[in-house]
């Protein structure tokens, strides 16, 4: 049996260790079009590799989802516990979680994960070959186009990517017409969100305000999470920014966010008396602008309304960690493998399925990794 892994990614590289390790006399192959696999890990987690959550083992990550039927359709929690067994029995991989169920390597150091998955391909016998692009595919006659040349398959796996980033927002367009796949075109998203208010942005650049950020759409509460609101030159940064983004689609003028300074790790400090003192609760810059501005009253309230801001749109594919959009998952059967061509695969973050930050979207990669390879007989 021959089996080929399309993109060097999280989702294929485990596939095709799985499948080689089942099957160690098949014939399994990973075409990547750059110069190494694996590379995106390398800048996950601030260079730590945040690759994993431990939602996924009591059973509560698809809350962080944005299509929490579909992942637990496709994704599901069969999966995770024999994927951490995996890196820390066959693969001797350390790790530790910290106090928010993010899991890093022990030596937080990206390089590690990178190097421990790697080091597991190669003894185990699968193929790796850089500098090999997918041109198209022919299911058919079940071959691929790789660098202009046909390349036969019993078994394929689509591990091609999203669009943020370093990739190009066109990049699977001509496969996904190949497959006749339906897809949703990408959008920014875990990035920076342009906003308008009448705070001075550039005045308060790199200035942070802890709190509970809440997303609205058309006035309805759609997200609420609690955490640290940057303010950037132009926009609004921070982790809980960047989730609420994955819930911001146009027309962008659809959203509000109102960021309530008072409340965080379940502490209200709304009724506290602060006029005299707000540098006890504030950052310098904030309580700077507060001071001098136009306010006809220092409370409360006014401060709320100093923080709802109308959101204007989102910072670039290429300034965002994941792009929403790309195949749609009415396509792909439970076992992950397409509804129309069977012997065909796909995982990671080429399906139309996304989720907040902290492990979980690389989290996702490597369970459908896993799960499209046990489906292999």
């Amino acid at each position: 049996m021959k089996v080929l892994a399309i993109g060097g990614g999280v989702s294929s590289s485990i596939f095709a260790y799985q499948v080689k390790t089942k099957h160690p006399l098949w014939d399994v192959i990973i075409y990547e079009s750059s110069d190494a696999i694996l590379k995106r890990i390398l800048v996950s987690g601030n260079g730590r590799a945040n690759f994993f959550n431990s939602s996924f083992l009591d059973e509560s990550a698809h809350l962080s989802f944005n299509n929490q039927s579909e992942y637990l359709r496709l994704v599901g929690y069969t999966y995770a516990d024999k994927f951490l067994d995996l890196l820390s029995a066959k693969m001797s991989f350390a790790y530790y979680e910290d106090s928010s169920k993010r899991m890093y390597p022990f030596s937080n150091m990206s390089s590690s994960l990178k190097d421990t998955l790697e080091k597991n391909l190669i003894s185990s016998g699968v193929k790796i070959i850089l500098h090999s692009e997918a041109d198209s595919i022919d299911p058919r006659n079940k071959e691929v186009l790789i660098n202009n040349k046909p390349v036969h398959y019993d078994y394929l796996f689509l591990g091609l990517g999203g669009s943020a980033y370093d990739r190009d927002s066109r990049r699977n367009e001509g496969i996904y017409k190949d497959l006749k796949l339906i897809y949703n075109k990408p959008e920014p998203a875990l990035c920076p969100i342009i906003a308008d208010n009448k705070l001075p942005f550039n005045k308060l650049d790199g200035t942070r305000l802890k709190g509970q950020l809440s997303l609205y759409k058309k006035d309805k509460l759609i997200y609420k999470e609690d955490g640290e609101l940057l303010f950037k030159k132009d926009s609004l940064s921070g982790i809980c920014v960047f989730d609420a983004s994955l819930f911001i689609t146009e027309p962008y003028t659809d959203y509000l966010i109102k960021f309530n300074p008072f409340r965080h790790d379940s502490k209200d400090c709304s009724a506290f008396d602060f006029i005299s003192n707000l540098e006890g609760l504030f950052p310098y810059k904030f309580c700077e602008y507060i001071s001098s501005s136009r306010l006809k009253k220092i409370d409360a309230q006014s401060v709320l309304s100093l923080l709802t801001f109308k959101v204007k749109g989102k910072y670039p594919l290429k300034a965002s960690q994941i792009s929403l959009g790309g195949v749609e998952t009415s396509q792909i059967s439970a076992n992950l493998s397409l509804e129309k061509y069977p012997d065909i695969y796909v995982g990671g973050e080429m399906l139309d399925l996304h989720a907040i930050c902290g492990g979980f979207n690389m989290g996702e990669a490597f369970l459908t990794g896993i799960k499209a390879a046990e489906s292999i007989k």
